[in-house]
């Protein structure tokens, strides 16, 4: 027989200072074969889910999911589901999360006849976390399916209540905005997955459904200026939607789009915080001074008008310098494409004669590989270039920084200056740029 749970009865428990709550080993549990009682449970998993102990959170409801089972609170199960497939997530077990969820979703959303706008955004919330799971495991069409019945949830929320507070249905618009955009993601996933690459049918459709997002989140906006997670969305879309139209190579919006989400970055940057206004701040420069450096290749291989190639090189300049100057030291991935564009734009000023900016800009390559301590070169491959030189070259920067704080970078100025007074250095600098058309 299963006995109920005694407090006194455990001797191994612990109060770990969480609000007074105790928590009991699965272990003991399991010894004794008892089971926690609903309320005591409940409040034990969201808290350790709080603190993100996503393994104890899993170990206890593993346990616990027969009796989870028997439980008639349709509100409690659902927590219980998102917490466990949430701390599956987190720890990397995707697969365990697959099979779970796939379990017990079904179950769920036959018992539970939800008819109240709270429950319906409870089954809208629980739809996309299974959703979010089949795309952890690549079962792309399960995952647009559910994510697109999440959708027709909100929307269904949205037509229960038109009289609803205005936050609220900003708040429903973010959420649908938030699923046009996974299921962007999802769609760019399948066709690598099948193609190699992100084909132009999927770029078009991509471009669709991020303008249909921009549309939801600027209503949501309008409706509730305050909504920082639907400011931070959009300009994650207008970035999102300028990347798509550089991919297809058509510069004039993917410039406007990019620029766009700049400016909505520094207007909400006293909402939002400076740190995370610099941060989206520096991946839309960077991705403008990417499709410059493009549109400046495409040119000159065209032999198109000289004047604007070189107007495509010195905005590429002044945006990758812009993103640098921006961007803080952990966004590593960030920095590293800095680093190929700064490679690439070190090359193109090298052989058109403008050595000082070569040699900056090849500093600046450097350095930020040296405040990333990232030596791999992974970019250099895309450039071709001679790993012989690469090594000391890095080795000899690294010198000349010795006493200088790891991680933070320098000014282009201040890279002029060290080439400048180190001849040994510019020469290696000279030979490395030297070699790549060798």
């Amino acid at each position: 027989m299963i006995k109920a749970f005694d407090e006194k009865d455990c001797k191994r428990r612990r109060n770990d200072g969480r609000d007074g709550v105790v928590n009991v080993s699965s272990r003991d549990l399991r010894q004794r074969g008892q089971y926690l009682p609903m309320p005591k449970l409940h409040e034990m998993v969201e808290k350790l889910f709080q603190s993100e102990e996503y393994s104890q959170v899993v170990t206890l409801m593993e346990y616990h999911e027969n009796e989870l089972n028997k439980h008639e609170d349709h509100e409690i199960q659902c927590m219980f589901y998102t917490h466990l497939v949430q701390s599956y997530v987190r720890i990397n077990e995707h697969v365990k999360a697959a099979i779970y969820s796939k379990r017990t979703i079904p179950k769920l959303l036959i018992s539970c006849k939800y008819q109240g706008a709270a429950q319906k955004s409870l089954q809208a919330c629980m739809v996309f976390c299974h959703a979010e799971v089949c795309a952890k495991v690549a079962e792309f069409e399960d995952a647009l399916h559910y994510f697109g019945v999440a959708y027709d949830l909100w929307t269904e929320i949205s037509s229960s209540a038109p009289m609803a507070q205005a936050s609220h249905i900003s708040h429903i618009k973010r959420h649908q905005a938030a699923i046009l955009t996974r299921q962007n993601s999802i769609i760019n996933a399948k066709s690598i997955s099948e193609h190699g690459h992100v084909t132009v049918v999927v770029r078009a459709a991509c471009l669709r459904r991020h303008q249909e997002a921009i549309d939801l989140l600027s209503e949501a906006i309008d409706l509730d200026p305050m909504n920082e997670s639907a400011v931070s969305t959009l300009i994650a879309n207008t970035r999102d939607l300028g990347f798509q139209f550089g991919q297809l190579k058509h510069w004039k919006s993917a410039e406007e789009n990019l620029k766009r989400s700049v400016e909505i970055s520094q207007r909400n940057e006293n909402m939002r915080g400076k740190q995370k206004s610099m941060v989206d701040v520096a991946r839309s420069l960077m991705f403008l001074g990417k499709f410059c450096l493009e549109e400046y290749h495409q040119r000159t291989e065209s032999f198109l008008d000289k004047h604007e190639s070189e107007n495509c090189l010195e905005k590429a300049e002044r945006h990758i310098l812009g993103a640098i100057s921006s961007v803080r030291s952990e966004e590593v991935n960030i920095y590293l494409l800095h680093c190929s564009l700064c490679l690439d734009l070190a090359v193109q000023h090298y052989f058109l004669g403008k050595f000082n900016k070569a040699l900056v800009f090849l500093g600046l390559h450097l350095d930020m590989h040296s405040a990333c301590q990232n030596n791999d070169w992974k970019f250099e491959k895309v450039l071709h270039a001679k790993h012989n030189f690469l090594t000391p070259l890095l080795d000899s920067w690294q010198k000349v920084r010795d006493g200088m704080t790891q991680g933070q970078y320098l000014t282009a100025n201040k890279i002029e200056q060290i080439i400048e007074s180190e001849s040994s250095l510019k020469a290696m600098f000279q030979k490395h740029l030297e070699s790549r058309h060798m």
